[in-house]
C-alpha cells in the first residue's frame, strides 16, 4: 500500500493489511515531526527525524527535493536515497516513510529512466522477496490512461481483473518475464488490481498542478508520436509549428495562474 497518513490511517487500510498486505509507504508528508509520531502510533515503528536543513528543501544528487529532515539510522532499519526513505522491518510487515517532496516532475521533465530507477531502488526495499511483483507510475489520476508492469514467473495469465473488468496484458520486448497493461478508472479512490495490488487513485480535482502538468506533458508525447507516424509528410501537410508553440504558451500560461486562482 503506498500512501499518504490520512489514506493509511482509513478502515480500508486495516482490511487490506489483516487480507495479508506485507508492505506500506507514506508519502507526501505535510508535517513530518507530527506525522512521524502517528505513523509509529499506528504501526508500531520507531521511525525518527532530525531537521538537517534550515530551507524550505533539501536538493539530492539525483535533483529529487526532499523536506530538510533525515531519518536517524537505527538498528533493523534501512535508510536509502541519503537518509530521505526509511524503511522497517517488522517481521510480517515492512513500513516505510518517504521525506520526497516530489519524483514526478523527473517524469514530466523527460527523465523516464531516472524516475523509474527511483522508484525501482523504493520498491526493491519496501517489497517482500518475492518470485514476482508490480509497479505502476504514481500519481493515478481519474480519467487518464495509466499503465501497470508485472514481473514475475507467471507467464500464462493474459489478462487481469480491475475495477470489475479484464484488462490485458501486453508482452514487454525486452524482459521475457515483464508484461504491462494499460488501465483506467472513472472514479478516485482505492483500486484493485489482480487481488495483490492496490492503487489509489486521484480524482481531478486533486493536486492539481501535478494533474495539469500532466495533461500537458500527455499532448506534447501525443503530438510527437502523431508526427513521427507521419513521417517526411509532416513538412507537406502538418500542422504549423507555430500553432503548437502557441498552444504550448496557453497550457502554460493557464498553469501558472491556476494556483493563483485558488487563492
Amino acid at each position: 500500500l503506498i500512501g499518504d497518513l490520512s489514506q493509511l490511517k482509513t478502515k480500508r487500510t486495516k482490511e487490506e493489511l489483516n487480507s495479508g498486505v506485507v508492505s506500506v509507504l507514506m508519502m507526501n508528508s505535510q508535517n513530518p515531526e507530527i506525522e512521524i509520531k502517528e505513523l509509529n502510533e499506528l504501526f508500531g515503528t520507531s521511525f525518527q527525524i532530525n531537521r538537517s536543513s534550515s530551507d524550505e528543501f533539501r536538493l539530492l544528487e539525483s535533483g529529487i527535493e526532499v523536506l530538510p529532515y533525515s531519518f536517524v539510522p537505527k538498528a533493523g532499519q534501512k535508510l536509502i536515497f541519503d537518509n530521505s526513505i526509511a524503511v522497517e522491518n517488522l517481521g510480517n510487515l515492512k513500513v516505510g516513510m518517504s521525506l520526497f517532496s516530489q519524483t514526478f516532475p523527473k517524469y514530466l521533465s523527460g527523465d523516464t529512466i531516472a524516475y523509474e530507477r527511483i522508484w525501482d531502488e523504493i520498491l526493491s526495499e519496501i517489497s517482500p522477496n518475492e518470485l514476482e511483483n508490480w509497479k505502476y507510475d504514481a500519481p493515478v489520476f481519474s480519467n487518464q490512461v495509466n499503465k501497470v508492469y508485472y514481473n514475475g514467473i507467471n507467464s500464462e495469465s493474459k489478462a487481469i481483473i480491475f475495477d470489475g473488468d479484464s484488462i490485458f496484458f501486453q508482452q514487454d520486448i525486452i524482459n521475457p518475464n515483464t508484461k504491462f497493461a494499460n488501465f483506467s478508472s472513472q472514479e478516485s479512490g482505492w483500486k484493485t488490481i489482480a487481488d495483490s495490488l492496490e492503487i489509489y487513485v486521484y480524482g481531478e480535482n486533486e493536486l492539481k498542478p501535478i494533474h495539469s502538468q500532466l495533461a500537458i506533458s500527455n499532448f506534447f508525447k501525443s503530438q510527437n508520436m502523431i508526427q513521427e507516424e507521419a513521417g517526411g509528410e509532416t513538412e507537406i501537410t502538418g500542422i504549423s509549428d507555430w500553432f503548437w508553440l502557441s498552444i504550448f504558451l496557453l497550457l502554460f500560461g493557464l498553469l501558472w495562474l491556476e494556483p493563483r486562482l485558488n487563492y
